[in-house]
């Protein structure tokens, strides 16, 4: 039987699909490592499965270092180089030790000492947990694993193409996912999502958003959050992402921030449509920041969480290239 692809997209209905499943219902409904084990092995887990891989990611956090303050995961990636392990433990090596640099970071950026994990939780729950130090409600850990299950993969992205492009060249493992992360932190590509959350926040004050957004092209600036190369509708990630925003800011002093944040793509496309000529819909850059932020995060955040969810499809690429 010929396996469903890691992911792709139906561009006449703006599904993303990951083996054959819908992204969002996966992201709805699922664990974290439900879909890494999907994305591997081409079909999801039974019960026993998934706890399995949920205890090798937990004693492989476990076994994970804490990279010096300052270090870039890329600088991890290449540190498993010439780790004695199997291909597959060295990826999962990987999955497990980015959240952990991410956090670790991200507290000592803002002055806090790190969290050490809690092997009670799972993949998302922890990074959570590690990120904020705050034992968290179960809708929040919901939200938090829905984002990070909506980014796990998507076809032919930036990132990606260079990953293969350095196994096809005989890079190894850790070399390969380095390169996969210097393309990852590229302003046109996940680096543009804190970007489109500065740009809407910047936005807030503006009496007239057309004017202001067409003085940006104007200046030569981007117009972040719009676009996208594959889908011709509004990006199915985006959709989902707007629905966790207005359910987590409702009733909070944030309330008019989705209100917003339509004007603002509203404005974007418009002067878009008038000046080059382009049909453009929101995608998740619009909204994946913003959203992050409603966990009490800053938006410059926002790369690194990408790359936590985007190393469980760089190893399901990996793994099937290497045939493992």
């Amino acid at each position: 039987m010929v396996q469903e692809p890691i992911s792709r997209i139906d561009v006449q209905s703006g599904t993303l699909y990951f083996r054959g499943h819908s992204a969002v219902e996966l992201a709805t409904d699922r664990k974290f490592e439900d879909v890494l084990y999907l994305l591997v092995h081409g079909v999801l887990p039974e019960p026993g499965e998934r706890d399995a891989l949920s205890l090798s990611l937990v004693s492989k956090r476990e076994a994970s270092l804490v990279p010096p303050s300052g270090s870039s995961l890329v600088s991890l990636a290449e540190g498993m180089e010439g780790v004695e392990k199997e291909p597959y433990e060295k990826l999962l090596g990987l999955v497990a030790a980015i959240p952990i640099a991410v956090a670790s970071a991200y507290r000592a950026s803002n002055g806090r000492e790190a969290v050490p994990q809690n092997a009670s939780l799972n993949h998302a729950a922890n990074l959570l947990w590690m990120l904020t130090g705050i034992e968290q409600a179960e809708r929040n850990i919901r939200d938090f694993e829905t984002c990070l299950i909506l980014h796990m993969d998507d076809p032919e992205n930036p990132s990606l193409s260079r990953l293969l492009q350095a196994l096809n060249e005989g890079g190894s493992i850790a070399v390969a996912v380095g390169t996969a992360l210097r393309a990852h932190g590229d302003p046109l590509h996940h680096g543009a999502g804190s970007l489109a959350a500065n740009m809407v926040l910047s936005l807030a004050q503006e009496d007239d958003l057309h004017e202001a957004m067409a003085e940006k092209l104007d200046r030569g600036e981007r117009l972040y959050g719009l676009g996208h190369r594959i889908y011709r509708t509004m990006d199915p990630r985006a959709k989902e992402l707007r629905r966790i925003l207005v359910s987590r800011t409702k009733g909070t002093d944030m309330s008019w921030l989705p209100n917003h944040v339509e004007d603002v793509a509203k404005a974007g496309a418009d002067v878009l449509l008038e000046r080059k000529g382009l049909v453009v819909h929101p995608n998740v850059d619009l909204y994946n920041a913003l959203v992050y932020s409603t966990f009490g995060l800053a938006t410059d955040v926002n790369t690194q969480l990408f790359a936590v969810s985007r190393a469980a499809g760089w190893t399901a690429h990996t793994v099937e290239f290497l045939g493992i």
